[in-house]
């Protein structure tokens, strides 16, 4: 499984490691990528505001954690994101109402835990260096929810 985050800068994808110009504004356009088994699950075509997106995400991994199934859209488009535990096994869903897209994979529900957690802090961290006001308090809040996942995943 892999997980990389982008800004969205005029019209091209910037890997959030790369970025080192302030991010102006409260909206944050951007994209996940997620690759599971060589399959893409999410890219840079289903960009969104990417710190809403990875914080919905952060709710769906601990509702993972508890064994709770959990479905949430993107922030601004009809994209639905659907985990569905099945023992030690995470289905995962991405799909539009229109069928336009509708990708599924799955995943051990520990490796996925571990890879999401360690990429929304990659994210969050990066990101906290590049904003200030509400959006740098929602990355440390952001950043001391991961911590809290991570602490109970024994990472």
């Amino acid at each position: 499984m892999v997980v990389n985050s982008y800004l969205k800068v005029s019209d091209k994808f910037l890997a959030i490691r790369d970025a080192e110009s302030p991010v102006k504004g409260f909206y944050i356009p951007g994209a996940i990528e997620i690759i599971v088994d060589r399959q893409r699950l999410l890219g840079t075509a289903e960009w969104d505001y990417v710190d809403q997106l990875w914080a919905y995400l952060i709710e769906g991994v601990q509702q993972v954690l508890a064994g709770q199934e959990f479905t949430t859209f993107f922030p601004d488009q009809p994209i639905q994101v659907e985990l569905l535990p099945v023992k030690d096994i995470l289905q995962i869903r991405v799909s539009t109402r229109n069928g336009e897209i509708d990708r599924r994979a799955q995943v051990d529900k520990s490796i996925f835990c571990h890879v999401m957690s360690s990429a929304a802090l990659d994210f969050f961290s990066n990101l906290a260096k590049l904003v200030r006001g509400k959006n740098l308090r929602m990355c440390n809040d952001m950043i001391a929810r991961v911590i809290e996942i991570q602490r109970i995943l024994g990472t």
